[in-house]
């Protein structure tokens, strides 16, 4: 169930950045893991800091939105697999919460789940479309705009919502 041969095989890396690489990956799987337990999935994963004090951001969301407890669950879940195998060995901080209005939406449902609401998309060539959401397909969005609806295609690579 979870990764125990990529965390066995960390401790025999002698190389910092391949260390910290592999670190990260085996972090990521844990918290995709945890998250899933507990009815949510993973939406960001960043692993900051230095070896004495490193920090672990997890942002998880689900199609109801995240609750208090499902952040906390998550969170004890995270931590006793990272102490079990002593992945950390120093002191580290661990914040699990739900995406910001900053955090672009990148799955479907979640544009799903924003129907009916005033988006900004900024996409990768730098043109901004604004308006309200009002159609999800596998390939677009539809945004209403000021003017004619402005359709936004997945393939246009969306960065910013």
């Amino acid at each position: 169930m979870y990764p125990i041969l990529i965390i066995t095989k960390l401790r025999g890396i002698k190389s910092p950045l391949l260390f910290y690489m592999q670190l990260k990956e085996t972090l990521t799987l844990l918290a995709k893991q945890a998250a899933l337990d507990n009815g949510c999935l993973l939406v960001e994963f960043q692993l900051k800091g230095n070896q004495q004090q490193q920090k672990l951001v997890i942002l998880i969301d689900n199609e109801a939105g995240v609750s208090i407890e499902e952040c906390a669950k998550v969170s004890h879940q995270l931590d006793d697999l990272i102490e079990a195998q002593s992945l950390i060995p120093n002191a580290y901080t661990l914040e699990v919460s739900s995406p910001g209005i900053d955090i672009p939406l990148t799955e479907k449902w979640q544009y799903e789940k924003n129907l009916g609401r005033k988006l900004t998309v900024t996409l990768l060539t730098g043109i901004e479309k604004e308006g309200k959401l009002t159609e999800v397909t596998e390939n677009q969005i539809v945004l209403e705009g000021q003017g004619k609806p402005g359709k936004v295609k997945k393939e246009d690579k969306i960065i910013q919502i």
